[in-house]
């Protein structure tokens, strides 16, 4: 009896020390998985810096005045737009392929966390390439994050209706229930609800500063424009779900984008659109101050 207690015993030390290697060999692979998948997401911030150190922070962006849109900037914000159609396909492709990884997994526990951490891996790594992509091609552009976001909401949203919360829904069949959607809750991260409150924090701060740059030029002949603004920020203050100049874009402003509307009309990504206002301490209003170091 004693030498089947020692032996049961030393099997289930054996046992005991295999599992542990497994368990550790399967926390290594998922942390050297999730720090590369991260990786995007770490470059994206440092080139945010370098927008920021470049350009000014986003809230301090005061946009052009309604008389008219500058045309060079306007046609540099396209350009850009135009340098982000691979990465967009890169996300979408991502998008419409993880349900179908996680479903389909087979065999062991092991193989089945295994699968799903590499479909989460193969969904989060182009969410990161994609927002550094975009801070790049700002940088060589000339461009800063605060004036990308004015054109993209007076484009995207204002002029061609588009929505802040604009999200894409990834869905997995199986039992004929949708088992994965992008947005999740209404408090995820790069949620439609969050989305929402970044649009309207930076936005908001934007119309501010168009506000205070017609105030001190004191300029009689944009006396009306000026009403127009005061008006407008009124709207977008009392009404949480009121898109800046939904009802009406300042004439110069809307001859501008009139100007160049065919190429306008092909530069719109809902995948991506999420993913266009920062995260970080801009937003930290909305609980969005994120740390990757």
């Amino acid at each position: 009896m004693a030498g089947s207690g020692k032996k049961w015993l030393t099997g289930c030390a054996i046992g005991c020390v295999i599992l542990l290697v497994l368990v550790g060999l399967l926390v290594m692979a998922s942390y050297m998985m999730i720090s590369g998948t991260l990786e995007g997401f770490r470059q994206a911030k440092e080139t945010g810096d370098e927008l920021t150190a470049a350009h000014g922070a986003i809230v301090d962006f005061t946009p052009p005045m309604p008389q008219a849109l500058p045309a060079d900037r306007l046609r540099l914000f396209i350009t850009v737009r135009e340098s982000l159609r691979a990465p967009q396909e890169a996300l979408e492709d991502a998008l419409l392929r993880f349900p179908d990884k996680v479903e389909r997994h087979e065999g062991s526990p092991l193989r089945t966390i295994a699968t799903i951490f590499r479909g989460l891996g193969d969904l989060i790594r182009p969410m990161g390439e994609y927002v550094d992509a975009r801070n790049r091609a700002l940088l060589d552009a000339g461009m800063g994050q605060g004036e990308y976001l004015f054109y993209y909401g007076l484009v995207y949203y204002s002029w061609q209706g588009h929505s802040p919360g604009d999200a894409p829904r990834m869905e997995g069949r199986r039992q004929g229930r949708s088992n994965f959607q992008i947005h999740g809750g209404r408090d995820a991260a790069f949620g439609r609800a969050q989305a929402w409150r970044r649009y309207r924090f930076y936005t908001q701060a934007m119309l501010r500063n168009l506000q205070a740059a017609m105030t001190a030029a004191a300029d009689p002949a944009a006396e009306s424009a000026l009403a127009d603004l005061n008006a407008e920020i009124k709207r977008f203050t009392g009404d949480p779900d009121h898109i800046a100049w939904a009802d009406g874009l300042p004439p110069g402003w809307e001859a501008g984008l009139e100007a160049e509307k065919e190429r306008l009309a092909e530069t719109y990504s809902e995948s991506a659109n999420i993913f266009e206002w920062p995260t970080g301490a801009g937003a930290s209003d909305a609980g969005l101050d994120f740390d990757f170091d």
